[in-house]
């Protein structure tokens, strides 16, 4: 079920300018700083780069590592590329994904349409179901375990809010029944949330890990059983059309260049830089979050 809140700023928007190349020294977050035990810290696969791959992978986040598990895992053997070659600016898993700072939840229906927010509901469902079986199936440790998430009403407008966006959800015909759970009477509300100004509750199910245990795993696992190469600390600077009557790509590094069949972008904020066309479209901006452990403060909010 959509929650309304006020749109982000983008400060590359008014610019109208390229992010960039990610920065070659930054701060440890939270996730980083509990994760410096990796195997995979200035990683290179092999000591130089490979001259051909079949597929390149630019950044190594979660979208860089699950499509390389499944170039290499899905669909016959013999589709699947025979090399891939994914290549991190940083340290493995260094951007977003070690970077949580919150989310962002549109008005789904509202930016995109009836049919489509229904279809992005039900791939974030599709998507959490993903994420858990491949947990059990690899074995991941990553913290994970299934839980539920409360869009909590602390006063009658944010209550009536919240059921008006419900019910036209459910008569959009939006899959109600063990996606969004109603929590009406204020005492359950308080009980179930454990807010004590809770008014009314909307339950709906979550996941919660640690991402970049989550991602390191992946890139380990594709690297250990199925022969990726991983090469850090190798920003890429461009990728241009390979002169061969074959076509294909030489994607330029600081370390040399790599000639590919294919190139999959999973740059997120750093998109533009490589494909301009995105300057419009892509903008990266800070956002900051703080861990506290405070249980004055805690009791205070609860």
């Amino acid at each position: 079920m959509p929650v309304h809140h006020p749109p982000p700023t983008f400060p590359c928007e008014e610019h109208g300018h390229s992010p960039g190349y990610p920065r070659p020294n930054p701060l440890l977050s939270f996730w980083l700083q509990h994760t410096r035990n990796s195997p995979l810290l200035g990683h290179h696969t092999t000591g130089t780069l490979p001259d051909k791959t079949d597929a390149t992978i630019i950044g190594s986040g979660l979208s860089g590592a699950a499509t390389a598990y499944f170039l290499l895992t899905a669909g016959p053997e013999d589709r699947r590329p025979r090399s891939v070659t994914l290549l991190e600016a940083r340290e493995a898993c260094d951007g977003a994904k070690a970077r949580n700072g919150g989310h962002y939840y549109p008005d789904y229906k509202a930016d995109f349409g009836q049919e489509q927010a229904l279809k992005i509901i039900q791939n974030e469902m599709d998507t959490l179901n993903l994420v858990e079986e491949i947990i059990a199936k690899e074995g991941i440790d990553c913290d994970f375990w299934r839980a539920f998430t409360y869009d909590i009403a602390m006063d009658q407008p944010a209550a009536d809010s919240l059921a008006a966006s419900y019910a036209e959800f459910a008569a959009d015909g939006g899959p109600v029944e063990g996606i969004v759970t109603p929590i009406l009477d204020p005492t359950q509300a308080h009980e179930a949330t454990r807010c004590q100004a809770a008014l009314a509750a909307y339950k709906c199910p979550a996941g919660v890990l640690f991402p970049r245990k989550l991602v390191l795993h992946l890139l380990g696992l594709c690297i250990e059983k199925y022969g990726m190469n991983l090469q850090t600390r190798t920003p890429v600077r461009r990728v241009v059309p390979r002169i061969s009557s074959a076509g294909g790509w030489r994607v330029e590094t600081d370390r040399g260049a790599v000639e590919t069949e294919t190139v999959v972008y999973a740059t997120n904020a750093y998109t533009a830089t490589l494909l301009p066309e995105f300057v419009e479209h892509i903008w990266p901006f800070k956002v900051k979050s703080m861990l506290v452990d405070d249980q004055d403060l805690a009791g205070k909010i609860g």
